[in-house]
């Protein structure tokens, strides 16, 4: 999964502290439900390349131990329809 260039352009990392600032609109875009921005979040964190086969292994196994489901492959479709990733591979 890759975080679409203006996306990561419009989010500030502060360079001395684990912090990073996502522009309101990103988060007030109603077309993306709150677990899609919850992940989004997190993919800011991760410089825009994450591991969309590392995800699931860990989706499998909050699953496996009575956590509630969230089904990535729908979260990360509602971030690409609202074009802010871009889905590869998987």
């Amino acid at each position: 999964v890759h975080v679409q260039p203006h996306i990561l352009d419009s989010v500030l990392r502060d360079p001395t502290e684990p912090m990073t600032y996502i522009p309101n609109d990103l988060i007030q875009n109603a077309s993306v439900s709150l677990g899609a921005l919850g992940l989004l979040g997190e993919l800011l964190t991760t410089d825009g390349e994450w591991d969309i086969d590392d995800a699931r292994a860990a989706e499998r196994e909050r699953r496996a131990s009575g956590v509630p489901a969230e089904d990535l492959d729908d979260l990360l479709g509602e971030l690409e329809r609202a074009g802010y990733v871009t889905v590869t591979g998987g």
